[in-house]
């Protein structure tokens, strides 16, 4: 019997290994300066992170084991490159890291280390980019110096509406690559990019489109990660939809008590998925507020459900705390992230946009789902509480 597990633990090992295969990646930079290198992808669920040092000639060769391809970035460490934000984000700006395919093919990336998002790539599946990777690598550029003339600007001026600049900018360019990358998917279905760029913008698509959309994806690549984390996101799809009861859960509020979904049964409640860091939830902040000061008294309640971006709980939970302060945000407050074995409910509620605002009636069921700034949210109120003329 011992013999048998033996066997059965190197059969397992043996397979777990040779499950995985080896990967290289050739880096050639000119204008280099010696700073190092690192690379960052995903395994599964895990970050893979890996620094290197660059020789004088510029070379460095990047080795590991990966058991699907995935998408990697390798950025240059060089600090004299990055510049402090306009003073209200309080972060620094480092230059964009070259986007490429990584699997088990050599891959072969040379450019220059002040502008690698613009670096050659080659090899492996990255014949796949087309010309994509330098229309998305002069976006990247684009911003980047935009967010550098501003933080200047704005040092020297103080003008506020300078601010606003950047994220017009990168708005404009994230709708123009949400397109570029849709388009691709209908042209190129079997490939692992499509894959990639689905999970990227799935939010653009509803329930129903993006299971049609996956469907057409090469068989062998929805078996992968990526694939089963959009199998999971469409499974959920169809339990979050108009007309399907809210999954209940329970949560730790801001003042430390319990918050239990099914307590407010009998009343309308809108939960309010948004983050400190992102500006369009914190202007839809003064709307909000007007309309839970008009219907709270009528049956009308919000749970805030705030996900912050920062890993540390320490400081996430305070960044939460302050943003809702400085808002003055009147209604329940919940983190997600509020533990090392949180409740999701950004994952069980399917949430990929911020922000986005589900509406609940008194019986359970969701009645509608708003994504972004979205005037209907005050008129599906008026109409629900019998206030139509009366819609702000």
């Amino acid at each position: 019997m011992k013999k048998l597990l033996v066997l059965l633990i190197l059969i397992n090992v043996s397979v777990s290994v040779w499950a995985q295969k080896a990967f290289m990646i050739k880096v050639h930079l000119s204008n280099s300066k010696g700073f190092p290198l690192l690379l960052k992808y995903k395994a599964g669920a895990q970050e893979i992170l890996d620094t290197l040092a660059i020789d004088v000639n510029g070379h460095a060769v990047f080795e590991g084991r990966v058991k699907e391809p995935t998408v990697a970035y390798i950025s240059v460490l060089d600090s004299t490159l990055n510049f402090r934000a306009a003073p209200l984000y309080k972060r620094i700006i480092t230059p964009p890291p070259v986007e490429f395919t990584l699997s088990t093919a050599p891959i072969n990336i040379s450019g220059r280390a002040d502008s690698i998002v613009l670096a050659e790539v080659s090899g492996g599946l990255n014949g796949e980019w087309n010309n994509l990777r330098k229309i998305f690598s002069r976006f990247e550029l684009e911003l980047l110096q935009v967010q550098k003339v501003t933080a200047q600007a704005y040092r020297e001026t103080k003008a506020t509406s300078l601010l606003l600049e950047p994220g017009n900018v990168a708005i404009k360019n994230y709708a123009t690559g949400d397109s570029l990358k849709k388009r691709y998917i209908e042209e190129y279905p079997r490939n692992f990019l499509s894959l990639y760029f689905l999970d990227a913008i799935k939010q653009k698509y509803n329930a129903e489109e993006l299971e049609e959309v996956f469907a057409r994806l090469s068989g062998a690549y929805k078996k992968s990660s990526i694939g089963a984390s959009l199998k999971e996101r469409i499974r959920i799809n169809s339990e979050v939809k108009i007309g399907k009861y809210a999954t209940g859960f329970s949560k730790t509020d801001i003042n430390s008590k319990t918050v239990s979904l099914k307590d407010f049964k009998g009343k309308y409640v809108l939960l309010d998925f948004w983050g400190s860091w992102c500006g369009p939830c914190i202007k839809s902040f003064p709307n909000l507020i007007t309309q839970y000061e008009k219907y709270h008294v009528k049956g009308f309640e919000i749970i805030g459900i705030a996900r912050e971006m920062n890993t540390d709980m320490v400081k996430a939970t305070k960044l939460w705390k302050e943003s809702v302060e400085k808002n003055k945000l009147p209604w329940l407050q919940v983190l997600n992230y509020d533990g090392p074995n949180p409740v999701d409910l950004v994952k069980q509620f399917a949430v990929s946009a911020f922000p986005t605002q589900i509406l609940i009636d008194k019986e359970g069921k969701i009645i509608e789902i708003f994504i972004g700034e979205n005037p209907k949210l005050n008129e599906k109120l008026a109409k629900i509480f019998g206030e139509t003329n009366l819609i702000n």
